[in-house]
């Protein structure tokens, strides 16, 4: 399915900030900060600013320049998560060598690049990759867009959780994350048993939450300004709790302690499910 022009969330004009602020946090780190663990299993905070460096320069090689290096035959989801899994790794695993100073100069002039590359983007043209957590087998630029924003907001935050310095976390740039975030919950549901038009009602709280509607219809469940009836399931989180389930960087068990579900708990509970990264 091809997601609403009129639900577009604008991001491109967020990336300069976001970049200079990644840049102003990593020439503030020392050298034990940069071996320091995330909460990705096996990774750095050099391994993350690596990986950032990497998203940018894949995505300028294949979608600005039309270049692509010999892959193996994609047949599902599952052959996408492993390849682009081993393209991390062995990325990775090439600049381990490389020193931060090197890492940073790199991510200056790619992020510059990058944000240079989506701003000559129709939004509402069809994106070169789908957004496949959001269950869509076709995307438009703009939900492209917004999906690269987030890979960089979270990635930025995992690296700051690591070292103990806060920050992104205004509503000017953790909203929009969070409301692409919130797009991958419709797909989560669609399993669910549920009557025509039974309704939930999610509450992030936050600088980066808000109210959500969620609603059965026919076909699927889908976001709506308002409910036909009163909520079957009311969930309550905060935005910290909200990306951090999102990206994978804490587990459904840590997750559900901080959640508050009431009325049908057990569809309320399908929302511990909802992936926006493919791991």
């Amino acid at each position: 399915m091809i997601p609403s022009s009129s639900l577009q969330i604008e991001t491109v004009s967020l990336f300069p900030e976001i970049n200079k602020q990644l840049i102003i946090l990593l020439k503030s780190l020392d050298e034990n900060d940069w071996h320091k663990p995330t909460v990705l299993p096996g990774r750095t905070v050099k391994d993350l600013a690596s990986h950032i460096l990497d998203g940018s320069l894949r995505r300028l090689s294949m979608c600005r320049d039309n270049y692509h290096a010999n892959g193996p035959k994609i047949e599902s989801n599952e052959d996408l998560i492993k390849y682009v899994q081993a393209l991390n790794k062995t990325w990775i695993e090439a600049t381990h060598r490389l020193s931060p100073i090197i890492l940073i100069s790199f991510l200056e002039f790619s992020e510059q690049w990058n944000y240079e590359y989506l701003k000559t983007l129709d939004p509402s043209d069809k994106a070169k990759f789908p957004v496949t957590w959001a269950g869509e087998f076709e995307s438009q630029n703009w939900f492209d867009i917004a999906r690269e924003y987030t890979e960089k907001w979270h990635h930025q935050m995992q690296i700051r959780l690591a070292v103990n310095k806060p920050g992104i976390n205004s509503s000017e740039l953790f909203y929009p994350a969070i409301d692409t975030f919130m797009k991958g919950v419709p797909h989560v549901f669609k399993d669910t048993n549920a009557d025509l038009n039974c309704g939930i009602e999610i509450h992030i709280i936050g600088n980066g939450g808000g109210f959500w509607f969620l609603e059965k219809t026919e076909t699927q469940w889908q976001f709506v300004k308002n409910l036909k009836n009163a909520p079957d399931a009311k969930i309550k989180m905060s935005d910290d709790t909200a990306w951090q389930l999102f990206t994978d960087s804490i587990s459904k068990d840590v997750a559900a302690k901080s959640i508050s579900i009431t009325g049908n708990k057990l569809l309320g509970e399908a929302i511990l499910n909802t992936r926006t990264v493919l791991r």
